[in-house]
């Protein structure tokens, strides 16, 4: 569906898709080792081969900013440039800039395409609940099966899939926690592990922006989402 050079897309529809929560903007997807970065991870202790255990599959979440493309980090142009499969989160109300962006970066940091996989986000019941814990937990659980089913689908022994993850994606952003999940529930003959790949993130850049500290002399950061000031 006009997939530009640097990607080559294979949708999956609502039954076999997930997808990815907001930080400050939208949300988000990985990486592989190849070569002189196999040699590393194998001297780093992060080497998948072992004698007794099967050959894991690896999902890595790379932050890739708040915005500008500019602030994308060494390693996550390494990280991009060395996928064997990107998974693109769709959200059901937001479509052609996120995926758009994201389709962008890969095509400007990879010499080759690679195989893309659109993932569809379970509808998020929670905007209208009285419950709104349990509403999201059962979103959670819909979007790990879904996302496992992805993983376990898409990606074989050995590849490294990715997210493109807005910000950091450590920071108000739900990608690491159902990876997470997904990693935890994979079967041992299967295993599957989670690498996390920093990023810029919308608070630090709007501190930047503006020229102004977090913080003062030995003072602490507190940082709220947007419904706790209603």
């Amino acid at each position: 569906s006009g997939a530009p050079e640097g990607a080559v897309e294979h949708p999956r529809g609502a039954a076999s898709g997930a997808g990815v929560d907001q930080q400050a903007a939208a949300s988000g997807m990985g990486a592989v080792p190849t070569g002189g970065a196999a040699s590393e991870l194998a001297g780093s202790g992060r080497d998948d081969a072992t004698a007794s255990g099967p050959l894991a599959r690896e999902l890595v979440l790379i932050g890739i900013g708040a915005g500008d493309p500019e602030w994308l980090t060494l390693a996550a142009v390494r990280a991009i440039g060395e996928l064997d499969v990107l998974f693109v989160v769709v959200k059901e109300d937001e479509y052609d800039e996120p995926v758009r962006f994201r389709r962008e970066l890969v095509a400007r940091h990879r010499a080759e395409p690679v195989r893309t996989v659109e993932l569809r986000d379970p509808a998020r019941p929670w905007r209208t609940t009285a419950d709104y814990p349990a509403a999201v937990a059962r979103w959670r659980e819909q979007r790990r099966a879904l996302w496992s089913d992805a993983v376990a689908s898409e990606l074989r022994a050995g590849e490294t899939g990715g997210f493109l993850v807005w910000g950091d994606p450590s920071l108000y952003e739900s990608t690491l926690a159902s990876v997470s999940e997904v990693v935890a529930a994979a079967p041992e003959d299967r295993p599957v592990r989670c690498r996390v790949i920093p990023g810029v993130s919308a608070v630090t850049a709007l501190a930047a922006r503006h020229g102004i500290p977090l913080n003062r002399q030995g003072g602490a950061v507190q940082i709220t989402p947007a419904r706790r000031l209603e």
